[in-house]
């Protein structure tokens, strides 16, 4: 699904419902793709509250980071 930036603002509950089914939804600006909504792949993420957690969950704690 693509729809403009205004029609995005109005219907923006309904389209977070879509892309958590899977559904791609594209916003166009000026005429361009501008942002996807995706469905995030896992729950989590970093809590910037508690550091320490995010580190040992994403295996930041090895010492070994290379780019």
């Amino acid at each position: 699904m693509e729809l403009s930036l205004g029609e995005a603002k109005a219907r923006l509950s309904e389209l977070v419902i879509a892309a958590e089914r899977g559904e791609r939804v594209v916003i166009i600006r000026d005429g361009k793709p501008a942002v996807e909504l995706v469905r995030c792949r896992k729950a989590g993420g970093i809590d910037f509250d508690n550091p320490e957690i995010s580190r040992r969950v994403l295996d930041l704690e090895s010492g070994d980071h290379r780019s």
